[in-house]
């Protein structure tokens, strides 16, 4: 691929918030000192009730474009929106617990640009500490199988076993450029005449989780090659969304999203399978819940915080039960 000091083509910029203050700062600050004068930055906030506002107010003037929605509308509705403010022939969805370095958007420009077959790349995305973020950054495209394990939590309790390491790609090498099936969606890059093409991402995806996925599954479909870019290093401090969650409800979003992903790209029987897996994974969380003393298992991405464990518990059971009726009536598109 290119030197990113070879291309200097405008990118538009689109970051979605909800309840980012956490992280908004220091995003917002590495935006102010590496991105280009020719690129453009669109914000979209999803109805924040922390002081994200605040912040993107004060700093109003570095955007070309602050959309404040009155709800949550969902991270891909929002990215669309972005998208469509735009106009450049690249677009950077950018997650607002990341912080760009001098080299990340030459370097995403640059290898979108080096050859006319690539549709999106993905950034080198690394821990606060400067660790490349495995297992997350770059994953295979989920199989059926994939999904069931993840489902009955074989993954969790097992992580290196064969089809969790296929899946989760944990013996993908970071210090090269490569083709993959699905970089994270945290630091995103697509031409935006191939975006429209497939109709961005799809809404149905709400309020998030899978959505990434389906773009990749989408793009690959068309024939487009997805890249990950070495040379475009991006800190992500994730969780910046979901600390302000419920306990369960980033489960619960993840797993009926998985549904509708499943519903969507491998049918009926394989779809039943997962519908079935879905309801005994639930069950042996409810189980576990019952006659663990700690709640420590069912983490997933929010932070439980000070809420009492009794709170806890509840949110908990809650959500699993509305996992299971998800997957038992979920029927719709």
């Amino acid at each position: 691929m290119r030197s990113p000091t070879l291309s200097a083509s405008p990118v538009d910029i689109v970051v979605v918030t909800w309840n980012s203050a956490y992280t908004l700062d220091r995003c917002l600050a590495s935006l102010r000192q590496y991105r280009a004068s020719n690129s453009r930055l669109m914000i979209i906030d999803n109805a924040s009730q922390d002081s994200t506002l605040e912040i993107l107010r004060a700093h109003r003037d570095e955007m070309s474009k602050l959309i404040e929605n009155p709800a949550n509308r969902g991270f891909a509705a929002a990215c669309n929106q972005g998208a469509k403010s735009g106009e450049c022939s690249a677009i950077l969805f950018l997650n607002p617990d990341c912080e760009i370095q001098a080299e990340t958007i030459p370097a995403l420009v640059s290898a979108l640009e080096s050859d006319p077959r690539i549709g999106a790349v993905g950034g080198r995305l690394v821990s606060p500490g400067g660790a490349p973020q495995s297992g997350f950054a770059i994953r295979s495209l989920p199989r059926a199988m994939d999904l069931c394990l993840e489902s009955l939590l074989v993954n969790r309790v097992f992580p290196r076993n064969a089809w969790n390491k296929h899946y989760r790609r944990f013996d993908f090498v970071f210090d090269k450029d490569a083709e993959v099936e699905q970089p994270a969606g945290a630091c995103f890059m697509v031409r935006r005449a191939l975006f429209e093409e497939i109709g961005g991402f799809d809404e149905r995806f709400h309020p998030a989780w899978f959505e990434d996925v389906d773009l990749c599954q989408r793009l690959r479909s068309r024939g487009a090659r997805v890249v990950y870019c070495a040379g475009a290093t991006v800190v992500h401090a994730g969780g910046s969304s979901t600390q302000s969650m419920v306990a369960g409800q980033a489960s619960e979003y993840f797993f009926l999203n998985m549904v509708r992903y499943s519903r969507k790209h491998f049918g009926g029987a394989k779809t039943v399978l997962l519908r079935m897996t879905l309801v005994l994974g639930m069950v042996m969380r409810m189980l576990v819940l019952t006659v663990s003393p700690s709640v420590g298992l069912h983490r997933r991405d929010a932070d439980f915080g000070e809420r009492p464990e009794g709170q806890v518990r509840e949110d908990l059971q809650r959500a699993y039960w509305n996992v299971m009726k998800g997957a038992l009536w979920q029927w719709r598109p």
